[in-house]
């Protein structure tokens, strides 16, 4: 009993970690548009 409690939580860690990944990954990919948006701007 103990140890399915145990791979349950390891397997939600894994999803928590992956989705953490994703967030990060969308993040980097918004502040590099909002860097380019800027420096469009600037040239203007």
């Amino acid at each position: 009993m103990i140890s399915y409690f145990l791979n349950h939580a390891m397997v939600l860690e894994k999803l928590i970690l992956r989705m953490i990944n994703l967030l990060e990954k969308d993040e980097l990919c918004i502040l590099k548009k909002t860097i380019e948006v800027t420096n469009e701007f600037k040239e203007m």
